[in-house]
């Protein structure tokens, strides 16, 4: 197994952990974060797969292309798609025929890791799929890590201090902040309970 792979594998395990394993309440991780079940489809990884492709620059649909099965979006209904140029996001993916679904040689030619696909997102100014938790801005507040639901807010009650949680508890929320490093914490502490 390549390098590049070994980390795509790492993260979806990871992902498939949250969003399948049931823990000793019943739920997932995924659910108690989301209050709602994870719904997407589940390819199997490494799996080759038919998707749709769209020029970067104009996000116009180009047509289809083969590619290696790589995960879910973290933060969109997407999939990561390897193709022999790289890694790309689609929300359209096909699966092949069992007797075209498996090619080693194909999961050997992948040669960018997680870590570098993320950074390209962010060089073109994409989204921040993949993990990089509590990445502290100049303001104090972090990425997200996970999802404070309004939910949460009213059974746990907003931060002191939080813009975000007080614009939320207003039912008019800052989109600009973020929540705290704090409240975060907080909140993280709170559902570990």
């Amino acid at each position: 197994m390549s390098d590049a792979i070994a980390t795509w594998a790492w993260r979806w395990a990871a992902m498939l952990r949250n969003r399948c394993a049931i823990g000793g309440d019943g739920m997932t991780p995924y659910t108690r974060l989301r209050n709602r079940p994870c719904r997407m489809d589940m390819i199997p990884f490494g799996e080759r797969v038919s998707f749709l492709m769209r020029d970067p620059s104009t996000k116009v649909e180009t047509g289809f292309s083969t590619g290696i099965w790589l995960g879910h979006a973290r933060s969109s209904n997407e999939h990561w798609i390897g193709t022999t140029e790289g890694v790309t996001l689609s929300s359209t993916v096909r699966r092949m025929a069992a007797e075209r679904a498996w090619s080693g040689a194909a999961l050997k030619a992948l040669r960018v890791k997680v870590e570098e696909a993320g950074r390209r997102a962010e060089a073109r100014g994409g989204g921040d799929d993949e993990p990089q938790l509590d990445v502290v801005p100049g303001d104090g507040a972090v990425r997200k890590d996970f999802h404070i639901t309004k939910n949460m807010l009213r059974s746990m009650g907003p931060t002191p201090g939080c813009r975000r949680c007080d614009g939320m508890s207003r039912n008019k929320p800052n989109l600009v902040a973020e929540h705290t490093h704090g409240c975060r914490a907080r909140f993280r502490a709170e559902l570990a309970r």
